[in-house]
């Protein structure tokens, strides 16, 4: 078994490919409402997160396995990487709001807007919706649920860690799984918690389990590119509540396992353009709607719209383009 001395690069990879189908998508509606088109290319593009999710889970496993950190300086880190973007982020769209309230759809109430900065569900304003000022901040609040979870988990005897976290996990989905909850319950219950144990069982279970046999590691990258093909060919209709973990749960289980497997026992191959789109998947997940909202308000004053692939492909690529840029100079500035 060969294990690489530096960041896993696999897993950066696919850091990058989470975010970038998050953003196609969120492109691909855009541009639908600007275009007059009725394109459906990369609806699985939701499916990112749930990638973003078993990664969380196998990445907090594998740099605590020591036992050197404390649950404090656990979450001293995790905060540390999370809060500074993110407060950037509604701070500005808070701003924006308040001075020019026609150009964004946000709805400003204080008890949402604290609970933003707080990373606690709220539903927002005058919708049925629970998700922060930035929407694409719920998967924040998820993911710091989960670390203060993990935090706690730390703090017990090494034998009881594993249990005692992915034991948590799992009755959380169980309890949104059999009891109707409404609200921030149902936030917290949601299915979806099961794809953080999924990463953590991947990096303490599995992979240990086997290091025992002789598997060539091309099978665990067939594997990955079989978990990439099920995330974009499921019927993404069916990705809800429960479903979502058998169209989007599962293929980010076989992605996430077989690109970490495959880098376990092999070297992988060096894509340093890939490598810097992952590291910077954080910002371009938090930058790309305001500035996929910049390319749009371009193209409306330029006249760029209605229908034709010409105008679609240009606004694909300059969208694209525009959130990489931002989201590279974003992350070095944080």
């Amino acid at each position: 078994m060969t294990m690489p001395t530096e960041i896993l690069r696999n897993l950066q990879y696919l850091r990058a490919f989470a975010a970038l189908f998050v953003v196609l998508h969120h492109i691909e509606f855009t541009s639908n409402n600007l275009m007059n088109s009725d394109l459906s290319l990369f609806e699985f593009g939701s499916g990112g997160i749930d990638v973003f999710f078993v990664i969380s889970g196998l990445i907090m496993w594998i740099t605590t396995a020591d036992g050197r950190k404390s649950p404090l300086e656990f979450l001293r880190n995790r905060v540390a990487r999370i809060v500074p973007l993110c407060w950037f982020f509604t701070i500005l769209a808070t701003l924006i709001a308040i001075a020019a309230p026609s150009i964004t759809k946000i709805v400003l109430e204080p008890g949402h807007v604290i609970s933003s900065f707080l990373f606690i569900p709220w539903q927002r304003p005058g919708t049925e919706e629970w998700t922060p000022v930035i929407v694409a901040g719920w998967t924040l609040n998820l993911e710091m649920f989960f670390y203060v979870a993990f935090a706690v988990a730390l703090g017990l005897a090494t034998r009881w860690r594993l249990l005692g976290i992915c034991g948590f996990l799992s009755a959380c989905a169980a309890i949104g799984i059999i009891f109707p909850l409404e609200g921030a319950a149902k936030f917290y219950a949601s299915p979806i918690m099961l794809e953080f144990a999924a990463g953590i069982l991947i990096a303490a279970v599995l992979a240990p389990w086997l290091d025992r046999f002789r598997i060539d590691p091309r099978i665990y990258a067939a594997i990955a590119a079989l978990g990439l093909v099920l995330i974009v060919v499921l019927p993404w209709q069916q990705a809800t509540d429960l479903g979502r973990l058998w169209v989007w749960g599962v293929p980010s289980v076989l992605m996430v396992g077989g690109a970490y497997l495959h880098e376990r026992y092999t070297q992988t191959v060096r894509l340093p353009w890939l490598h810097a789109i992952g590291d910077a998947s954080y910002a371009l997940y938090l930058v790309h709607p305001m500035a996929i909202s910049m390319v749009r308000v371009v193209f409306r004053k330029a006249g760029l719209v209605g229908q034709g692939l010409p105008l679609t492909v240009a606004f694909f690529i300059v969208s694209i383009g525009t959130c990489v840029i931002a989201a590279v100079i974003v992350h070095r500035l944080f």
